[in-house]
C-alpha cells in the first residue's frame, strides 16, 4: 500500500500512519489539502479481473506485509435467508465447516494447522457471507485449493445427523449472544422496530430459533445450488505475494468449477423512513436503565452517509457533556452506525445513573437540541470550531485500519461491492475531505431532524428476562 500524506499540522500523526500501514511515498497526482485541512493520497495496487465461470478476483501485493489472505465472499446474507428460515445463511456458514468433497471436518483445521495458519473463519451478515484463511505467503496453494474446494462441492459431506449437530451449535450460539447476555434482545428489537415484517433487515443475520427448527437438509443443498457459485463470489488474494504464481494458481484452483448461465437475481427493498418518532419501553432484568435512539440513514458510501459520521461524533460529545458532566444523569454515551446495502442506521445511546432512571426523556429532549443545533449550521452561519479535526481523525482511521490485514481484504471486497473498484480509498478520503459543515449540517436537518425517530428504553424489571422483553 502506497501512503502519501499532506498535512498542516500533523507530521507524528503521519509517522504513526506510515509506521502502521507500511507506507511507501505517494504519487504527484494528491489532491491539495484545504487550510488547516489534511490530505492523503493511498494507492492499493492491485489486478482485478473475472474468469470465464463469473468468479470475480482481486490480487493485491503489498511485501509489507508479513503474511497473505485468502478471502472470498458470497453475496448471500440474511436479506436472501428463504421465507421462514430466518438465520438460514448463517446456519450455512457453519454447515460449510463440515467438510467438503476432498477435506473432512477434521482435516480442514489440521490442513490449515499444518500449514503455519495464522488465523481462519467466517462470519455473515445481513448482506453476504465471507471466508477467509491468513497463512504464510509460501502455504497460498493450501488455502486457495481448500476454498476452492468448498466453492466446488460445498456442504458435501453435510448428513441429516450431522446437520441438526450443527443448527444445535447455532442455537447454542443464539442463546449465549443473545437469549442469556443483559440487553441481549435490544438490539433484535430496535430491528423489528424500524423495518417492517419482511424487510431482510427486520431480523438479525442468527435468525428466530423457531426457524431454525424448521431448516432441513433439503434447504441447504437448495441454498447451496442458488447461491454457492463462483458467479455470485468475488475471491481477494492479498499480502506479500507473487502476482503472477498467484494467478497461475487462482486458474488452476477455480477456473473448471461451473456455474449456471445467471447468478441469483439482487433483491431491492425500501429503506423506511420514520415520519414521527416512535417509543418502545422494555423490560430486563439489569441494573442500570439504558435509552437507545435511532435513525434510518443512507447505505454506505451514498451521499449522506459520511456526512453524518461526522454530525454523530459531535452530537453524542455535547449531549454527553450535558447529561453526563453538568446534569449528572447519565454516563456511557456512545454512537455507533449499523451500516448496510439497503441502508444503515445512526444509533446514540446512554446509561442512566441510578437515581435518574426515569429521566430518559431528559436525555431525548437534549439530543434533540444537539440535532437542532448542528441543523441551524446550515442557515445562520455558526462555526463548527472542531470540524476541521473530526473530518481528520475520520480519514486517519479508515486509512489507519486497512494496516491489518483481515480489515484490509474485507474493506476492498466493500469498496468493489459498493463503489464499483476495490481501491476506492482513494475515493472515499476525497468525499470525506470535501465535506463541509454545511453539508453535514444540511444532512442531520434532512436525516435526522426532519425524521422520525426510534427511542428505546430499557426499564430494570425484576422477573423480566435479562436479554429484555417488549412491555406489554
Amino acid at each position: 500500500m502506497r501512503v502519501a500524506w499532506s498535512s498542516s499540522r500533523s507530521r507524528a500523526l503521519a509517522l504513526c500512519l506510515l509506521v502502521a500501514c507500511g507506507g511507501t511515498g505517494g504519487s504527484s497526482g494528491a489532491p491539495q489539502a484545504p487550510r488547516g485541512g489534511v490530505t492523503l493520497n493511498v494507492k492499493l495496487a492491485h489486478e482485478h479481473y473475472r474468469l470465464a465461470n463469473g468468479l470475480e478476483v482481486v490480487l493485491h501485493r503489498d511485501p509489507s506485509l508479513r503474511n497473505a489472505i485468502v478471502d472470498v465472499r458470497y453475496d448471500v446474507g440474511g436479506k436472501d435467508d428463504p421465507p421462514g428460515r430466518s438465520g438460514f445463511a448463517h446456519l450455512f456458514e457453519h454447515l460449510m465447516f463440515l467438510g467438503s468433497k476432498n477435506v473432512s471436518e477434521l482435516d480442514f483445521a489440521q490442513v490449515l494447522d499444518d500449514a503455519g495458519a495464522v488465523s481462519y473463519n467466517a462470519f455473515t451478515t445481513q448482506d453476504f457471507t465471507e471466508y477467509f484463511e491468513v497463512v504464510p505467503p509460501s502455504q497460498l496453494p493450501v488455502a486457495l485449493w481448500i476454498e476452492a474446494d468448498r466453492m466446488a462441492h460445498p456442504i458435501e459431506r453435510v448428513y441429516p445427523e450431522t446437520f441438526a449437530r450443527e443448527r444445535d451449535v447455532v442455537k447454542n450460539e443464539w442463546r449465549e449472544r443473545y437469549d442469556n447476555v443483559p440487553y441481549g434482545h435490544v438490539g433484535a428489537i430496535i430491528r423489528e422496530a424500524l423495518f417492517p415484517e419482511g424487510h431482510p433487515y427486520c431480523l438479525p443475520p442468527i435468525g428466530r430459533v423457531e426457524d431454525l427448527d424448521r431448516a432441513t437438509v433439503d434447504d441447504a443443498k437448495a441454498f447451496a445450488a442458488r447461491y454457492y457459485m463462483p458467479a455470485n463470489a468475488t475471491l481477494i488474494v492479498a499480502g506479500d505475494i507473487d502476482i503472477g504464481e498467484t494467478k497461475k494458481l487462482v486458474e488452476a484452483r477455480f477456473a473448471s468449477i461451473p456455474s449456471p448461465k445467471e447468478r441469483p437475481r439482487v433483491r431491492t427493498f425500501p429503506f423506511p423512513r420514520l415520519t414521527k418518532d416512535r417509543e418502545v419501553i422494555v423490560e430486563a432484568d439489569v441494573e442500570a436503565a439504558r435509552v437507545l435512539v435511532t435513525w434510518p440513514i443512507p447505505p454506505l458510501h451514498t451521499r449522506g452517509w459520511d456526512e453524518i459520521h461526522l454530525a454523530a461524533s459531535t452530537i453524542t460529545s455535547m449531549t454527553a457533556y450535558k447529561v453526563e458532566t453538568k446534569d449528572k444523569i447519565a454516563r456511557n454515551g456512545g454512537w455507533d452506525i449499523i451500516d448496510g446495502r439497503l441502508g444503515s442506521r445512526l444509533e446514540i445511546s446512554f446509561e442512566l445513573e441510578p437515581r435518574s432512571a426515569n429521566e430518559w426523556q431528559s436525555v431525548v429532549d437534549s439530543l434533540e437540541t444537539r440535532v437542532r443545533w448542528i441543523s441551524d449550521l446550515a442557515d445562520n452561519g455558526q462555526e463548527w470550531s472542531d470540524f476541521s479535526d473530526l473530518r481528520t481523525q475520520r480519514m486517519t482511521r479508515r486509512v489507519l485500519s486497512l494496516a491489518d490485514i483481515e480489515d484490509r481484504a474485507t474493506r476492498m471486497h466493500e469498496y468493489l461491492d459498493c463503489c464499483g473498484k476495490p481501491d476506492d480509498v482513494q475515493g472515499e478520503l476525497r468525499r470525506i475531505q470535501a465535506v463541509r459543515p454545511v453539508d453535514a449540517a444540511q444532512a442531520t436537518r434532512d436525516l435526522l431532524h426532519a425524521s422520525g425517530k426510534l427511542i428505546v428504553v430499557v426499564k430494570p424489571t425484576k422477573g423480566a428476562p435479562r436479554a429484555g422483553r417488549v412491555k406489554p
